[in-house]
């Protein structure tokens, strides 16, 4: 038995002016639930509470209700699966080609990777040029996606491979891109010729060990962001004059051409050697040929020396997991 003893009857504050964010007056009301999960699919949380207080002006709802909404009602969806378990339930029920890992000690999947059977097929005929990256753990399930897309022969773009892996190191990004070699090589689909991806050393390791016979081009809106954002705190008031130099010598149709640039470049910018050491030693000296015109359009990449196709497919897919 327990009992309970007031020691004072009153309350230590005053009441409270307001009841925005209190959590009882804060609460969905059915038909607002209802509109939440509604409007999930194609709208963010943040939007969704915004045209719940225009529709009711003295709605008092929080984000953080919304979230709950839309978690809650994911997790009943799943049945007492987690993210992982539900994403392997959905490859099997809808047909997809896939494969797994699992944690020998505990018997939990630790790494997935599935191909939809239309893509494989279109990988016969279109696989001649591949973009590949990993998003980091900027997903809804905080674990990093590889995904890998072509080019068809109308330069539109289709997506190849996901992988969810435990994590971004070389094994495991081997492990993926070799099982989507076995089942292309099992599909008599020719190997791609190039890769396009950024300087992620996993990743390009992974590549070269699964892929020795590919050409491989960095990505060059990525090296451009890092260059600005290494160089330009240095130059000053000379940051644009000096970034128009380093396109222009990225862009050398000819090896001549792109080595006169690099000496002009030198000379000229002779008093900022921090930013020329930082180009040679972390870009031009080791990588040039992965990504100046002299060298890269010595194959065929179609027009494809970023991966700007992946990012725009990215958020179509994030807002397809959403939905998971």
């Amino acid at each position: 038995m327990w009992g309970l003893r007031v020691v004072c009857g009153f309350h230590n504050h005053q009441l409270a002016e307001y009841i925005d964010g209190h959590e009882y007056p804060s609460r969905l009301k059915p038909k607002e639930k209802e509109f939440v999960l509604d409007m999930a699919n194609s709208t963010t949380p943040r939007e969704i509470l915004s045209i719940l207080k225009e529709i009711d002006t003295s709605n008092i709802t929080g984000i953080k209700s919304i979230y709950n909404a839309i978690f809650t009602n994911k997790s009943a969806k799943r049945g007492g699966l987690n993210s992982i378990q539900y994403v392997l339930d959905q490859l099997i029920k809808k047909e997809y080609l896939h494969k797994y890992r699992t944690n020998p000690d505990t018997n939990e999947i630790t790494d997935i990777i599935w191909v939809h059977p239309k893509s494989l097929e279109l990988s016969v005929n279109f696989s001649s040029v591949l973009i590949i990256d990993a998003t980091y753990k900027t997903n809804e399930y905080r674990i990093p996606l590889l995904e890998v897309v072509g080019i068809t022969s109308t330069m539109r773009t289709y997506s190849l491979m996901f992988a969810y892996l435990s994590n971004e190191k070389t094994e495991q990004l081997t492990w993926a891109l070799g099982t989507l070699k076995k089942w292309m090589v099992e599909k008599k689909a020719s190997l791609p010729l190039v890769f396009v991806s950024d300087r992620d050393l996993s990743l390009i390791n992974a590549i070269e060990t699964c892929f020795p016979n590919a050409r491989h081009i960095l990505c060059i809106w990525h090296i451009n962001q890092c260059v600005m954002k290494k160089c330009a705190p240095m130059l000053g008031l000379e940051w644009q004059h000096f970034y128009a130099s380093w396109h222009s010598l990225i862009n050398s149709s000819t090896q001549w051409s792109y080595q006169h640039k690099w000496d002009v470049m030198r000379k000229e910018y002779q008093r900022f050697e921090g930013a020329l050491n930082y180009l040679w030693d972390t870009w031009l000296h080791p990588y040039k040929e992965r990504f100046v015109s002299a060298w890269v359009d010595t194959c065929m990449h179609l027009g494809s020396n970023s991966n700007q196709r992946y990012s725009h497919f990215i958020v179509l897919l994030f807002k397809f997991c959403s939905l998971l």
